[in-house]
């Protein structure tokens, strides 16, 4: 029994670590891609035009 004590922290030592995920952000993120950047970036767009349009209507 003591040849076993510490037969199961080697074990731990051992084990190689698990692979982590190579590539940038769009290779290993969400399947959508970059599609939500780019609608947020239109609904800002035209939220900002939005504003010109009434600000000069008001003025």
């Amino acid at each position: 029994m003591g040849d076993r004590a510490g037969a199961g922290n080697a074990d731990v030592a051992e084990r190689a670590p698990e692979p982590q995920a190579q590539g940038g952000l769009a290779e290993t993120g969400s399947g959508l891609g970059l599609w939500p950047a780019a609608a947020g970036g239109v609904l800002v767009a035209a939220g900002c035009l939005l504003l010109v349009r009434i600000r000069r209507r008001d003025a």
